[in-house]
């Protein structure tokens, strides 16, 4: 199957991911999601509804919002970071359990985690940390050993 000459693709100006979590946790979320990017939501226009923008410039936009029957997020995100370690340690000061970082040699190190609401819990969320040809090695921490293995790749 080809592609049709004749269909002109719709253009995308934007990408938004929602995540659901309990209601009755909007206020550990929020404060959770804000100490992960460094800063207080964007928007917010309810008392369950939170929204940044990961990526300075895009028009892109990840949401938290509270739901009474949340299901938590099973597809895996990725947060591009400048460095692993500094992501490792902020996992550990929430107590999140998080894989050893395994790494593809001068390309990329990563690490799988899920968040307390169990958003990405059947796959992950993966801090990456892209290296370069003449640093080679994973960055160390103190690291905990997750129920999540060494799940490697989507």
């Amino acid at each position: 199957m080809g592609i049709d000459p004749d269909i002109t693709a719709v253009q995308t100006a934007g990408f938004t991911l929602q995540v659901y979590v309990p209601t009755g946790d909007t206020a550990e979320v929020r404060s959770f999601y804000s100490s992960l990017f460094g800063r207080e939501p964007e928007f917010e226009p309810h008392d369950d509804f939170f929204e940044w923008a990961p990526i300075a410039g895009q028009e892109c936009w990840f949401q938290v919002s509270g739901k009474n029957q949340a299901s938590p997020l099973l597809n895996r995100v990725r947060f591009r970071v400048q460095d692993l370690g500094e992501a490792l340690s902020f996992l550990d000061s929430f107590e999140i359990e998080h894989s050893e970082p395994p790494q593809l040699p001068g390309v990329v190190a990563f690490v799988d985690f899920a968040d307390h609401w169990g958003n990405s819990s059947a796959t992950t969320r993966t801090w990456c940390q892209v290296g370069n040809s003449r640093n080679t090695e994973a960055p160390r921490s103190t690291m905990k050993r997750s129920s999540l293995g060494s799940r490697t790749s989507s």
